[in-house]
């Protein structure tokens, strides 16, 4: 992992501080949610995520 990077591990970590979710439940979120977005691009489609006047596209 090169220094820009976060690890899911820290990321759970940190989102957990910011809602009632367990770090365990944001952890299985982050796995899910990266699994679903790689399929869809395999797929060819382009997926936009939003949240908090942030916006990620990828193609």
């Amino acid at each position: 992992m090169s220094r820009d990077e976060v690890a899911i591990e820290q990321l759970s970590y940190e989102i957990r501080n910011d809602c009632t979710l367990t770090q365990t439940d944001v952890y299985a979120i982050l796995e899910t949610l990266g699994r679903k977005m790689k399929s869809h691009l395999e797929d060819g489609k382009t997926e936009t995520l939003v949240s908090g006047g942030l916006a990620v596209q990828q193609k």
